[in-house]
């Protein structure tokens, strides 16, 4: 209880002296200000204390500068009565200096774009030599290009007969390959044919001899032969063993004449192959003809080296091609070329003649320059 009440009072007594503790910051608070004002104000008389000695010292020498000037206002006076007399001549020296620093920088221009136009006229003929040069190599293009026209003309004619005779000369060997396999074929339908023949002519023989021993057996002594009329016999033909009935003479008979056809079949087809060969052959040297080159006899032209012949053909062909394309390219570009070239003309003409008349303001220009000079130095 005794501790609650020692709390209790001190809480009082706190309570007490809180207002008094503001009170005393607050006192605090404006003795600082105060000693702040005071600082700021002894500032203040001490600047004013300066102020106060520089206006009193400048009184001073402004009255001492009047002093002076009152002494020496006389003599300038009379040096600037002198200097208003003078003041026309100066003027005219200060204008005619301006205009020679004027003249000057004109000439300096004139000097810069003159060398401008000189190198511009050097740069435009440069320029209007090779666009001449390349007009004059369009113009031999166009010339050439005709001559080039004509050559690919013949070129292709002459790659267009060589194809024609290496195709003919593959033509010819397949024909004669087949006229190898049809004289095969004639050959063996020659040996059928006379197999043919043989078999008929036996089979032929055969079936007579037989007839004929049929009817010697049937003959008497004494009596007629149907066939000779003779009444004697003594050497009469002896029945043939072989079995040679008419109708196996009539069928080898038929396989003859069949034979015979084939045979003149592939003896028709072999002749007809043969003088195809011949065509081919003849076709071949009338293209070999049109290929040799003027001074070159026919025999000359050999197709063994057609092949190679070919590709050196073609190859100068796309060559002669190639060359026409170029040459078109240059050709079609004259007309460009000529257009450019005289606008050029025109420019260079144009500069040409502004670097005259710079020139000849330029000579005028030095001629003043110098009179000036003259006349600044007396």
């Amino acid at each position: 209880r005794e501790a609650f009440a020692q709390k209790a009072e001190r809480l009082a007594r706190a309570g007490q002296a809180e207002p008094v503790r503001q009170i005393e910051l607050l006192r605090l608070e404006a003795e600082a200000d105060y000693t702040a004002c005071g600082q700021r104000a002894a500032a203040l008389r001490k600047m004013l204390d300066e102020r106060r000695e520089a206006v009193e010292a400048a009184g001073r020498a402004r009255k001492e500068a009047e002093a002076a000037a009152r002494t020496r206002r006389p003599p300038l006076e009379a040096q600037l009565s002198k200097l208003d007399e003078a003041m026309p001549a100066y003027e005219e020296l200060d204008q005619k200096e301006r205009l020679y620093k004027e003249k000057k920088r004109e000439q300096e221009i004139f000097h810069r774009r003159e060398k401008e136009l000189a190198d511009t006229l050097s740069a435009l003929g440069e320029e209007e030599n090779r666009l001449q040069t390349a007009v004059n190599q369009a113009t031999e293009a166009a010339i050439r290009l005709e001559e080039t026209k004509r050559e690919e003309e013949r070129r292709h004619l002459r790659l267009r007969r060589l194809k024609a005779l290496l195709e003919l000369a593959e033509e010819e060997k397949r024909e004669a390959k087949a006229l190898l396999l049809e004289q095969e074929q004639l050959k063996k339908a020659q040996e059928k044919y006379e197999g043919a023949e043989e078999d008929y002519r036996l089979k032929n023989r055969q079936f007579i001899s037989i007839q004929a021993g049929i009817l010697a057996s049937e003959l008497k002594e004494g009596e007629k032969c149907p066939v000779c009329g003779s009444v004697h016999h003594p050497d009469k033909a002896l029945l043939s063993k072989e079995d040679v009935t008419e109708h196996k003479v009539e069928a080898a008979r038929k396989r003859r004449n069949q034979a015979d056809g084939a045979l003149k079949e592939a003896a028709l087809a072999c002749q007809k192959r043969r003088a195809g060969l011949d065509a081919l052959k003849r076709r071949q040297e009338e293209q070999r003809q049109e290929l040799a080159e003027p001074g070159q006899g026919v025999n000359d032209t050999d197709i063994s080296g057609a092949p190679m012949n070919l590709k050196e053909e073609e190859a100068a062909y796309e060559q002669i091609l190639s060359a026409r394309r170029d040459l078109e390219a240059q050709s079609g570009a004259r007309g460009g070329l000529l257009a450019r070239l005289a606008d050029l003309k025109e420019t260079k003409k144009q500069a040409g003649a502004e670097h005259s008349a710079l020139t000849a303001a330029k000579e005028e220009g030095e001629r003043a320059l110098a009179k000036l000079e003259l006349e600044l130095q007396q």
